[in-house]
């Protein structure tokens, strides 16, 4: 016997809608890891300079300015050859807090780095990068600057090279590193548009850091031996590469202060 409509009862409730289609499983990646050594070695440097300058200050007749103005990004010092000042004032530090952040900034990504590139890499990624840092602020900026954030915002520059380099390999992960790195350079950037902090350094040092990280970033490979298993090669760690890189942004370095030094001597 069949039912009839009126005995039949009403669902106004939809059917469930098919359910997505599972999202393949992608096999992780394990890319060769280097130890950290140099990070720790940075941090101490910059940590033994602020003390040994406080107590400077505190022994002696100098402020803790007048101290710091003496290896500060100065422009018409630079401008005038003292361009030792834009690596000097990579260390120097205005006061305590400046460290702090700056200090566990390095220690978050100085390792990170690190592992990925190794000791050599890192130390041209930071330095370099770093010092374009502090040219960006010597050709933008004229205020007074100090501080190692240029140089680790050279570090999240070489995060993205690598990254957007090995996108293919590292899939999922090197997609979501890549929105990460967005996010945080926008909100610290919108952060450095309040008080004294030198956003030209940290554009620079990002921007420098990315330029030199991209001619020596670790290129992964995968290779498959003839029992089938994978071998994972860095055809990017190369001493002719890497010299070529250091080379290439220690002269765009030198032209650009070159440059920031004729303009500001033309204008003064």
């Amino acid at each position: 016997m069949y039912d009839t409509p009126e005995n039949q009862s009403f669902d106004p409730t939809p059917p469930p809608a098919p359910a997505p289609p599972p999202r393949p499983q992608q096999r992780a990646i394990r890319y060769p890891r280097y130890e950290v050594r140099l990070t720790y070695v940075l941090m101490g440097i910059n940590i033994f300079i602020f003390v040994a300058l406080q107590a400077w200050a505190i022994l002696g007749t100098a402020t803790y300015g007048e101290l710091l103005s003496i290896g500060w990004k100065q422009n018409f010092l630079v401008a005038n050859g003292q361009y030792w000042r834009l690596f000097t004032a990579m260390f120097l530090h205005g006061g305590i807090a400046h460290l702090a952040v700056n200090m566990y900034s390095l220690w978050i990504l100085g390792r990170e780095v690190e592992t990925i590139y190794g000791t050599p890499r890192f130390l041209i990624v930071y330095i370099i990068g770093g010092l374009l840092g502090s040219v960006a602020s010597f050709l933008l900026t004229d205020a007074p600057s100090v501080g190692a954030s240029g140089a680790i915002f050279a570090l999240v520059g070489g995060l993205a090279a690598f990254f957007i380099k090995n996108r293919k390999l590292l899939g999922d992960r090197a997609r979501d590193s890549i929105q990460n790195i967005v996010v945080i350079v926008l909100i610290n950037l919108f952060i450095g548009t309040a008080g004294s902090i030198d956003n030209w350094a940290h554009m620079g040092g990002l921007l420098g850091g990315f330029f030199v990280a991209w001619l020596i970033s670790p290129l992964f490979t995968i290779d498959r031996t003839e029992l089938g298993l994978i071998n994972i090669r860095d055809v990017g760690y190369t001493i002719p590469r890497v010299a070529a890189g250091a080379i290439i942004g220690l002269v765009v370095t030198v032209a650009l202060a070159l440059y920031g030094s004729s303009q500001y001597l033309l204008s003064g």
